[in-house]
């Protein structure tokens, strides 16, 4: 019977040094998945303001001719 409890004792020793060592593993990687999530959000909102215009101009030409008529029109205006 002592021989049992001992190996019992001994055997639920390393399964909590296990636990111990995943639960540490478990938040190292969740803090690595936290700061890549912040950096991610870093970089998406730095690429959003790189990426967006302020303005952009729009230009639509027509050319029209008939004969003797001959007419160009050009409108540009900000978006």
């Amino acid at each position: 019977m002592q021989q049992f409890l001992e190996f019992y004792h001994k055997t639920l020793l390393q399964l909590d040094d296990q636990s111990a060592g995943e639960e540490d593993e478990i938040k190292k990687l969740n803090d690595r998945r936290e700061a890549l999530k912040s950096q991610i959000n870093q970089h998406g909102a730095t690429a959003e303001v790189n990426r967006r215009k302020t303005c952009r101009e729009m230009t639509i030409t027509v050319h029209v001719a008939d004969g003797q008529i001959d007419v160009a029109l050009e409108v540009s205006y900000l978006i």
